[in-house]
């Protein structure tokens, strides 16, 4: 059987959905990856077709009025903003993920599903939603990513995942309809959008730990959390010499990143990071990330890269130091090592809460209020607890232990084989 899984988003956004795909890979499907083309040689080096499309998310999200939205905190002036950059993109998007879907005998929706449902919806082939956090309505708490208190009142909190939805399916409504009608023959989607269809439709698969944000009482059977979708090295990496002489010179390094958040003055961050260091008496590696930083020179103790695979790296360091995204957040339990969160917008805020609740870091302190002060008392913190990094360690193991993908395979196995029996997606 052939499937599809359409994706879109950084580096971070992607990477779980390869590991999903590698693993349904060894499990006898024949997978491609519908993404942007930025991430064609990650793809192609664990074994996965790459289907191309051309939106550049790195490019939407350097713009400044993204990069103000974001720093605003609000969740829809940023989704307002994302997509009045992209918005002339919206017609070509549709039309590249559809033409992606149009081989498959079934397809993954991922984060934004438009594009790829319609496919479904057009070919009659079974379909399923995956996400990468705790996106599935509930009374419990609040959607993520809308740094809301949780309300006593729980359909307040069910309430807050169709304003979400209807902040995304807004801005393509009038496209999509539109489209749908001239080039595929289907009737338009009414005005709450695909959401509620898709939900009700087909199951949902979560690929993010119970440990760290356990399933709700009120979710129907059909949703499964299975563990974070971790992906390893490719085969054959290597790393580079000149970090390894580096790691072996001295004691581990505390690792600095904010994976795909833009920052406006990358040198004075640079020097905020490269200062706390300082403070701390530590040597760090540090990634540059669509921020650039470390571009300038850098003292002897810090050493900069480009890329690395966070399952390598991690373990070898100190503490890590990140945004908060939920990929680099799932990479960091895992690694076994205590974890500084900088929150920058949207779900970042929740990791970084789970994070302190389960006392493998310290309290967060938001990416836009960080200073060099605050930086290096947090890296002296996570240094010297050491009950924090017995706990660190053991949610490491923990994690290790968990086997998201092969849950995850199995689900949709399930799911599949008991569609195309019925013969209907």
């Amino acid at each position: 059987m052939k499937i599809t899984i359409a994706a879109i988003g950084s580096r971070g956004d992607i990477q779980p959905y390869i590991a999903l795909g590698a693993g349904l890979q060894r499990a006898g499907y024949e997978v491609s990856l519908s993404a942007p083309a930025m991430f064609r040689e990650l793809i192609a080096a664990y074994g996965l077709r790459h289907l191309p499309v051309s939106v550049n998310p790195k490019q939407i999200v350097e713009h400044p009025s993204m990069q103000a939205a974001s720093r605003s905190g609000n969740p829809f002036l940023l989704i307002r903003s994302m997509f009045r950059e992209g918005l002339p993109l919206i017609r070509t998007y549709l039309e590249e993920v559809y033409a992606n879907c149009l081989e498959c005998d079934a397809v993954i929706l991922t984060q934004i599903p438009y594009g790829a449902y319609d496919a479904a919806e057009k070919r009659n082939i079974p379909f399923l939603q995956a996400g990468l956090g705790p996106v599935y309505p509930t009374a419990a708490f609040p959607m993520i990513g809308m740094n809301l208190p949780n309300f006593r009142i729980g359909f307040i909190n069910k309430f807050t995942y169709y304003l979400m939805d209807q902040a995304f399916w807004q801005f393509f409504r009038p496209i999509q309809n539109a489209w749908r009608k001239e080039k595929l023959g289907l009737p338009p989607l009414p005005m709450g959008g695909p959401a509620g269809k898709i939900r009700k439709s087909a199951p949902t698969v979560l690929g993010y730990s119970p440990s760290v944000v356990p399933s709700p009482a009120d979710w129907p059977a059909t949703v499964r959390t299975t563990g974070y979708w971790f992906l390893n090295e490719a085969p054959g990496w290597q790393p580079p010499a000149d970090l390894t002489a580096f790691l072996d010179a001295g004691s581990a390094p505390v690792y600095v990143g904010f994976g795909s958040m833009p920052d406006k003055d990358a040198r004075q961050m640079t020097q905020l990071v490269a200062d706390a260091l300082r403070l701390s008496g530590q040597r760090c590696v540090l990634l540059s990330g669509w921020g650039g930083l470390g571009r300038e020179q850098l003292p002897d103790t810090v050493y900069p890269v480009d890329s690395i695979p966070h399952s390598w790296l991690f373990p070898r360091m100190a503490a890590v130091v990140h945004h908060g995204g939920a990929g680099t957040t799932a990479a960091g339990l895992r690694s076994g090592v205590p974890s500084i969160l900088t929150p920058y917008t949207a779900d970042q805020f929740l990791w970084a809460k789970q994070v302190e609740r389960l006392g493998v870091g310290p309290k967060s302190v938001s990416y836009h209020a960080l200073t060099a002060g605050k930086l290096a008392e947090m890296i002296r913190q996570v240094l010297t607890d050491q009950g924090m990094r017995e706990r660190a360690a053991a949610f490491g193991r923990r994690m290790e232990a968990e086997h998201g993908v092969d849950t995850a395979v199995e689900w949709i196995t399930k799911h599949l084989e008991t569609k195309v029996r019925k013969g209907a997606g």
